[in-house]
C-alpha cells in the first residue's frame, strides 16, 4: 500500500537511517519548499518509528540524522507499508477526495483511516469541515464484487465485513483524523495554543452532521450507535509528538476527554458495566421486594396481636377453665390462645376442649344446683366459690333431671369450636 510522495521518502529514509541517495531535488523540496507535505511526512515517520524530532537533543553532527526522541507509545503497526499519501479516490467520473495520507491497521481492527492535516491557512474552519461532505460520498460508493454490490472502500481495502460493519444494517464510515497545526505566518504561529483549541471545536461543531449519532442508555449507562455516520477524531501536531499515536492524543467528536487511537474508534457499549449496573438494580429491587413484604407481615401481624390483645383481655374476664383451671381463651401466646371473644358458655380452654374431644371423652355437662343452692343465690346472689354457676344454670334449663335420667346426653352446648389462633406467635 506504500504511496509515498518523493518528499516522504526522503524524509522517511533520513529517519530510518537510509544512506541512499534520494536525490538533492527531492530533499531540498522537502526542507524548503513544501511545508504541508513535509509536515505530514513528519507525522507518518512519527506514527512508523514512533519517534520524533521534536524535543530531542541537539544535533551535534550536522552530517548524520537529526536525533529522535522516543515516545512513550512506541510505533503503529505495520510500518511504512501501511502508509499512502496524497492517492485519489473516486467519487464519481474525475471527481476525487484526496486524503493527505491514508493508513490501514488491521492489527488494531481498523481496515483504513484517512488524516486530514490543517495549518490554519484557509481562515473559515467551515471550509476544512466541507472535505467531509466529500468522504460521505465516497464511503456511500458502490461498486459490483463478485456479482454483488459493496461498499467501494470495502472492496479497496479488503475490509472484512463482519467486524468492521460495512454492510447495509449496519454501516459505520472509516474514520477521518484530522490534525491541526499552530502554522506560520511570516515567522511567527499562526494560532496561539489557546485559539488551536477553540478552533478544533469550531471544526466540530461545523461537522456534526457526519458525526453525531443516535444516544441510547441502559442502567444509567448513555452510548451511541452511529448508523450511517463517519467517525471523525481531532487532535494537534503538538499532541501527537507529546504523547505518540497511541497515546491519549485523540478526541472523539462527541466525546469527552482524549483517548488512545483505538479507544477512541470503539463503539461498543460497556456492556460489564451495564450487567454490573443490572444486577446491582435487580439486587436492590429484590432487597425492596423483601422489606415491603417483611413490612406487610408486621403490620398484619401487630394488627393480629392487637385482636389478640383484646380478645385475651375479655376472655381473662370470663371464669376459667373448668378442666385446668387456666384462662378461658388459652395459655398466653399459645399456638392454641383465642383471639376472639369466647362464648360466655363455654366450658374449657381450647388445649382442654381438644384433648377431651381427640380422646372421645365424656361431654362436659354441670351437675344440677340443689334446690338450697337456688334458693341462696336468688337471696345472695351467684355463689362467689362457684364461676361456673351462670353455665351451671343453662346445662341445668337444657338437660333437666328427667332428661339425664333417660341418658340423653348431646354433647355439651359450650364445646363450640373456638376461634382462630395467632400465625406464628412471637
Amino acid at each position: 500500500m506504500v504511496g509515498l510522495t518523493p518528499l516522504g521518502l526522503a524524509a522517511a529514509a533520513e529517519a530510518l537511517g537510509d544512506d541512499r541517495d534520494m536525490g538533492g531535488h527531492a530533499r531540498g523540496a522537502g526542507l524548503n519548499g513544501a511545508p504541508h507535505a513535509m509536515l505530514v511526512n513528519e507525522l507518518i515517520i512519527t506514527a512508523v518509528t514512533g519517534t520524533t524530532t521534536h524535543g530531542a537533543p541537539p544535533r551535534t553532527d550536522k552530517r548524520q540524522a537529526p536525533p529522535r526522541r522516543a515516545l512513550p507509545t512506541g510505533p503503529l503497526p505495520g510500518g511504512i507499508e501501511a502508509w499512502i499519501t496524497e492517492t485519489p479516490h473516486t467519487i464519481t467520473g474525475k471527481f476525487n477526495v484526496i486524503p493527505d495520507a491514508a493508513v490501514r491497521l488491521p492489527e488494531l481492527g481498523i481496515p483504513v483511516a484517512f488524516l486530514e492535516l490543517d495549518r490554519g491557512t484557509k481562515t473559515d474552519v467551515r471550509e476544512v469541515a466541507g472535505k467531509l461532505d466529500n468522504y460521505k460520498r465516497y464511503f456511500d460508493r458502490t461498486v459490483q464484487d463478485g456479482g454483488q454490490e459493496r461498499l467501494e472502500v470495502e472492496v479497496r481495502y479488503n475490509a472484512p465485513q463482519p467486524e468492521y460493519g460495512y454492510s447495509a444494517r449496519r454501516t459505520v464510515r472509516p474514520p477521518v483524523l484530522f490534525v491541526l497545526d499552530r502554522g506560520t505566518r511570516g515567522s511567527r504561529p499562526r494560532y496561539s495554543p489557546e485559539a488551536l483549541e477553540q478552533r478544533l471545536k469550531d471544526l466540530r461543531n461545523a461537522t456534526r452532521e457526519h458525526w453525531q449519532g443516535w444516544a441510547h442508555e441502559q442502567e444509567g449507562v448513555q452510548y451511541a450507535t452511529y448508523h450511517g455516520k463517519i467517525p471523525v477524531l481531532g487532535t494537534t501536531v503538538e499532541r501527537l509528538r507529546e504523547h505518540g499515536w497511541q497515546g491519549p492524543t485523540w478526541w472523539r467528536f462527541g466525546r469527552a476527554g482524549w483517548h488512545s487511537l483505538t479507544d477512541a474508534l470503539n463503539d461498543e457499549p460497556d456492556w460489564d458495566l451495564i450487567a454490573q449496573r443490572r444486577q446491582e438494580r435487580e439486587d436492590q429491587e429484590e432487597a425492596e421486594q423483601k422489606r415491603a413484604e417483611k413490612a406487610k407481615q408486621d403490620a398484619e401481624l401487630a394488627k393480629l396481636r392487637k385482636v389478640l390483645l383484646a380478645a385475651r383481655a375479655h376472655n381473662d374476664a370470663l371464669h376459667p377453665c373448668h378442666t385446668c383451671r387456666g384462662p378461658l381463651g388459652g395459655a398466653h401466646d399459645s399456638e392454641d390462645e383465642l383471639d376472639e371473644n369466647a362464648h360466655p358458655d363455654r366450658l374449657e380452654c381450647p388445649a382442654c376442649d381438644h384433648q377431651r374431644r381427640t380422646t372421645k371423652g365424656q361431654p362436659l355437662i354441670l351437675e344440677l344446683p340443689t334446690p338450697r343452692a337456688l334458693r341462696r343465690a336468688e337471696k345472695n346472689g351467684p355463689p362467689e366459690d362457684d364461676p361456673w354457676w351462670q353455665v351451671r344454670l343453662l346445662h341445668a334449663q337444657r338437660w333437666p333431671k328427667h332428661t339425664r335420667s333417660d341418658g340423653e346426653t348431646p354433647y355439651s352446648m359450650t364445646q363450640i369450636p373456638h376461634g382462630r389462633s395467632m400465625p406464628e406467635r412471637r
